[in-house]
């Protein structure tokens, strides 16, 4: 199940989508929560720990990037290792937006 979905650069068609949470049970029990509600905006706000990165393109369509495991999604991005991938991740996004290939 998808989550909430956020743009990662204003520049790039770079998102990121929260997935349904693995490893945590109270993680799981709050999004079951949220899905069920009658509440839209509730509804929108699922999110987790667990990310999938992605680029879109008109006519290329969608490019995985990176999946990111739970937990550690929302720290992953500050650490340098994370830091080293997210710009290799944004250099293939780069490629695939100009010349549709991963």
């Amino acid at each position: 199940m998808f989550g909430k979905t956020v743009r990662e650069d204003e520049n790039r068609n770079v998102s990121h989508v929260h997935l349904y949470p693995q490893n945590d049970e109270d993680s799981k029990q709050k999004w079951a929560t949220r899905w069920s509600s009658p509440h839209s905006n509730i509804r929108n706000s699922r999110v987790s720990d667990r990310y999938l990165f992605y680029v879109e393109h008109p006519i290329h369509g969608y490019h995985l990037l990176l999946h990111v495991v739970d937990p550690g999604a929302h720290v992953f991005r500050h650490t340098p290792k994370g830091k080293v991938i997210l710009k290799l991740m944004f250099e293939k996004a780069d490629t695939f937006e100009m010349q549709g290939k991963s």
